[in-house]
């Protein structure tokens, strides 16, 4: 019975080491690729702004800009954190990894119900990862149209959301992500968008408003 019992713990140790050595090597070969490759954190500092003109009185008249954003502090963005939080991402004051388990579990039973590879569920960290970072594999899997290509851009936004979560608090996050989502009309960020779709400051949307 002892023999018996070390014969297995031999099968156990080899079985371990074999698993270890093709884990080392599948993570040295992400790692040539790129993969690990650290964000440059200066691109939030870099984006675009929009050039606002205003007359004597403090009243805008004219908006100029390619890619307009107008960045404003979390404390002035009025209901929108909290809907964009119930919306996108209710796990983001709790959660210790970036990734949404709520938006995950949803992604994976309807990519496996409907057979397909469509239906997302990146949390907020994921979203600005992707929209700041992670633009060149977003733009290769646009190009590629492969499973393989969309799988290295998620594994690449993941890897960056992480980082992401250990240089900049939570409470930041949301603040950047909410100066940054697209709303159309080439309009990034709540402020820029309540300004032109209802000419008002964020905090003065109604509900209604905020919830469109």
């Amino acid at each position: 019975m002892r023999a018996r019992t070390k014969k297995v713990l031999r099968w156990l140790a080899r079985i371990s080491i074999i698993f270890l050595f093709v884990a080392y090597c599948a993570v040295w070969a992400l790692a040539r690729h790129g993969l690990f490759k650290e964000p440059d954190w200066k691109l939030f500092g870099q984006l675009p702004e929009a050039s606002i003109v205003y007359d004597v009185a403090g009243n805008r008249i004219a908006t100029y800009c390619l890619e307009c954003r107008e960045p404003v502090p979390l404390s002035k963005m009025g209901k929108f954190p909290d809907y964009a939080v119930a919306a996108e991402d209710r796990e983001f004051w709790s959660r210790w990894t970036p990734i949404s388990k709520r938006g995950f579990f949803r992604a994976l039973f309807y990519d496996i119900s409907t057979l397909s590879f469509k239906q997302g569920g990146s949390s907020i960290s994921q979203q600005l990862a992707r929209s700041v970072f992670a633009k060149p594999e977003l733009l290769a899997e646009q190009k590629n149209k492969t499973h393989g290509a969309k799988l290295w851009r998620k594994a690449r936004e993941l890897w960056i959301a992480w980082r992401m979560e250990r240089h900049y608090s939570h409470r930041d996050i949301l603040e950047m992500y909410l100066n940054q989502v697209y709303c159309g009309s080439n309009r990034y960020g709540v402020a820029a968008c309540s300004a032109y779709y209802f000419g008002k400051e964020p905090f003065a949307l109604k509900p209604a408003e905020t919830a469109w």
